[in-house]
């Protein structure tokens, strides 16, 4: 058995001895399991994540999917919409847009006052 560090105090009516001793660490089991079982979890995530590809979703077409091929194929001129009699009878919003000087005036100054 290793011989202890032992330190003796004489006063003039006491003598006192402290025992200078280095306390042990417990290794706690419940812990250790804890700290697996977070890592473990905190790992899997982090696979799934990161390294697992998902499966493609397989999407059939409708059974009418072929009668919108043509509106695919349809060229827009700019001009043309522009100018179309259909976009020329469409109106003006009617809210405050925001002007390019900042944006517009919307509601009163104070909510808070009574009207």
């Amino acid at each position: 058995m290793a011989s202890r560090p032992t330190l003796i105090i004489n006063f003039p009516n006491i003598i006192m001895a402290i025992i200078i001793e280095e306390e042990k660490k417990r290794v706690n089991i419940v812990s250790i399991v804890g700290w697996v079982v977070i890592l473990g979890i905190l790992g899997a995530t982090a696979y799934y994540l990161f390294f697992i590809s998902p499966e493609l979703a397989v999407i059939v077409p409708p059974s009418d999917f072929q009668t919108i091929t043509p509106i695919a194929q349809v060229s827009l001129q700019p001009e043309d919409v522009i100018n179309s009699a259909g976009f020329q009878s469409l109106k003006a919003p009617t809210f405050p847009l925001p002007d390019p000087h900042g944006p517009a005036a919307v509601g009163r100054a104070n909510p808070f006052l009574a009207p």
